[in-house]
């Protein structure tokens, strides 16, 4: 995907953000995603409680790995 590309799909809300947890600063996070996906902004969803319920509704999630009990 070009960059033109990409700035056409974030201007037209079409883009993926990546949620990371509260303890991590959303910014180059991309180290935490499949490269593939091309994700570039980032955020927490503790900043957003006025449309949280908007956006989990929305939130594509990524299979779990591995599930272990402690």
């Amino acid at each position: 995907m070009s960059d033109s590309a990409q700035i056409v799909d974030m201007i037209s809300g079409n883009d993926f953000i990546g949620i990371v947890p509260e303890n991590i600063v959303p910014r180059y996070c991309q180290h935490l995603f499949p490269q593939k996906d091309r994700i570039i902004d980032f955020m927490n969803l503790n900043f957003e409680k006025e449309c949280e319920s908007k956006i989990i509704e929305k939130i594509q999630w990524y299979p779990l790995d591995k599930i272990e009990l402690g």
